[in-house]
């Protein structure tokens, strides 16, 4: 990574969030950490198995960068890959809110869009219906800074959504949570048709 870079901002969309994940996996087995200089993940309407990307996450170790999540349980597209899949969630169609504090606690902010209005009659581009989450994550791109900090950024995306309806989004809880409740989400056992995992061990 060029050393003139001292930020980096991964957005990645639909079957591309997978391959992002997997990638920031890898660098993460190969140098036993991810480079401080990826501060922010921001996946959207993400197309990965929700078993899947719990496996990606333990595996890129405790110094992540944050992570925010664009979901909406209307997205069509993801309904079909659901389908397809045999029935296994996706990650971008999923109701996160009952994990969001546990989320919050692991340096992820989920947010909603279910509520925005889209030209997209598949609802698979929801977010990209609300000119200032545009706006955000195209001034976060382009190297500029964005006030709040890190976990500011997150907030900011989360608020431009909910600019367009109170229902639209739901933040991550900011209540203190024990954090032997994110490493039972994170390290029960989970077996799919694609791998294993056991206390944070994975094989596929």
């Amino acid at each position: 990574m060029s050393p003139d870079v001292d930020d980096v901002t991964i957005l990645a969309h639909s079957m591309g969030t997978w391959l992002a994940a997997e990638a920031l996996r890898g660098v993460a087995m190969r140098k036993k950490s991810i480079p401080a200089k990826v501060r922010n993940v921001v996946l959207a309407s993400p197309d990965i198995d929700i078993d899947v990307f719990r496996r990606q996450f333990v595996e890129m170790g405790p110094n992540r960068p944050r992570f925010t999540i664009f979901t909406s349980t209307r997205d069509k597209a993801l309904e079909v890959s659901r389908w397809l899949s045999g029935g296994i969630s996706r990650v971008g169609g999923t109701d996160l809110t009952p994990y969001t504090a546990v989320l919050g606690e692991l340096g992820v902010a989920v947010i909603d869009t279910s509520a925005i209005a889209s030209g997209d009659s598949l609802g698979h581009n929801a977010f990209a219906g609300s000119p200032e989450i545009i706006r955000l994550l195209a001034q976060r791109l382009g190297g500029q800074s964005v006030s709040g900090g890190e976990a500011g950024f997150a907030d900011r995306l989360a608020a431009a959504a909910g600019s367009l309806g109170r229902s639209a989004t739901r933040k991550t809880a900011t209540v203190p949570v024990d954090s032997s409740e994110a490493r039972k989400l994170l390290k029960r056992e989970s077996t799919t048709s694609t791998g294993q995992i056991v206390d944070g061990q994975i094989s596929y």
